[in-house]
């Protein structure tokens, strides 16, 4: 399973909360994001673009256990962080009393 970064989490997380998202209505670097995850396997097109209306995409399984893989690594790495800089801080209050 391919790493995904912040801000293709972030379009995978506004495409599963509205259920589908409009290709016009991104911005370049989300096209570009776009790309990749369609790439990868993580969205797929919901609805194929006709003369009316542009295509929308959505999050497959895949991509929710990507979302999911990224946001248990996060969470790994920024709670030993936090208890960490508690910590120190404890240590260092005690020193100075």
């Amino acid at each position: 399973m391919t790493d995904i970064s912040r801000t293709q989490y972030i379009l995978m997380r506004k495409m599963n909360r509205k259920k589908s998202m409009s290709f016009v209505s991104m911005n370049h670097r989300q096209k570009e994001d776009l790309s990749f995850l369609k790439d990868k396997g993580y969205v797929c097109i919901s609805k194929p673009s006709t003369a009316a209306s542009p295509a929308h995409y959505k999050v497959t399984a895949a991509g929710r256990a990507a979302m999911y893989i990224f946001l248990s690594t996060f969470c790994k790495w920024w709670i030993p962080v936090v208890i960490s800089i508690c910590s120190l801080i404890v240590s260092v209050i005690a020193l100075l009393c």
